[in-house]
């Protein structure tokens, strides 16, 4: 990547099915199924706990806890 070079991602939304696990997550966002019996997520990634920084992972947690509920069970969940 060049300095100023611009990196063109689109914007996705976090589906409910993303997991906190005690070694990580999973990250499942939304799509549009073609078919009746396709799933309206697609699996995007794993996210262990120790590839990214600690503010960056528990930035992740909080948005998967969003995502399923607008943070409902946040006091049961030890994302720590």
């Amino acid at each position: 990547m060049m300095l100023g070079e611009e990196i063109y991602a689109p914007a996705v939304n976090l589906h409910p099915s993303s997991l906190l696990l005690p070694w990580g997550l999973t990250l499942n966002v939304e799509r549009t199924a073609r078919k009746w019996y396709q799933p309206d997520y697609e699996h995007v990634r794993w996210v262990l706990k120790g590839e990214c920084s600690e503010a960056d992972y528990r930035r992740l947690c909080r948005a998967i806890i969003f995502a399923q509920g607008a943070g409902q069970t946040r006091n049961n969940i030890d994302v720590s």
